[in-house]
């Protein structure tokens, strides 16, 4: 019974250890993304101002394919994500207009 509590600790250690490193991870992509938005709304602005479309599928398109071009283990998941921040920046933008 004593190795059982042992390994449920060493688990709980290694546990905590990685969850550390991922909730550090999440700030950093939480700032990055905050100074993306900020730049999403300063484009927005511009456009509206110049009655420019907010849609961009040939930027769109091109910034999946960057990602394609990689060999990035976790390609078509980061491929998921970049997709879910292209809809949220031009939510972003539409909400300027």
């Amino acid at each position: 019974y004593h190795g059982v509590c042992d390994l449920r600790f060493v688990k709980g250690v290694w546990m905590e250890k990685f969850r550390k490193e991922i909730d550090k991870i999440d700030s950093e992509i939480a700032k990055l993304l905050e100074k993306r938005f900020e730049i999403c709304s300063e484009i927005g602005d511009f456009k509206s101002k110049n009655n420019i479309e907010t849609e961009d599928k040939s930027r769109e398109k091109e910034i999946i394919e960057k990602i394609e071009r990689t060999d990035l283990k976790y390609r078509d998941n980061i491929k998921e994500v970049e997709s879910k921040i292209l809809l949220e920046s031009k939510k972003i933008q539409d909400n300027l207009k």
